[in-house]
């Protein structure tokens, strides 16, 4: 996993999928506690597979990068772990775009 600063406000993060998922989301958690409130993009491309506990660890990302007033996008998820995210409960709550610069572009529109 990597994790890069777009900018002071935008966080990218490469999601490298099961079995280190887990571990990657919950150090973007520790990384956005020492760094401070932005939005968040997970880029789930090179993800062969997301699962169900990491599903869970999105959705709390999601929760808690909301309540700051801040958002979480994902992108390359059709390609090949979009299976994971195809649940109703999942494809409601979480925000999706196609590729990172499509996402980036969303976050800055959505504060417009």
């Amino acid at each position: 996993m990597g994790i890069e600063n777009w900018s002071e406000c935008v966080m990218l993060v490469n999601l490298l999928g099961e079995p280190e998922a887990g571990e990657d989301l919950a150090e973007v958690v520790e990384c956005l506690s020492s760094r401070g409130d932005c939005d968040v993009i997970v880029d789930c491309s090179h993800a062969e597979r997301v699962g169900c506990s990491s599903c869970r660890q999105l959705l709390e990302l999601n929760d808690t990068l909301s309540a700051h007033g801040h958002r979480l996008v994902l992108c390359g998820s059709k390609a090949k772990s979009g299976n994971a995210f195809a649940a109703p409960a999942l494809a409601h709550v979480l925000r999706f775009a196609e590729d990172r610069f499509t996402a980036l572009a969303r976050l800055r529109l959505s504060y417009e």
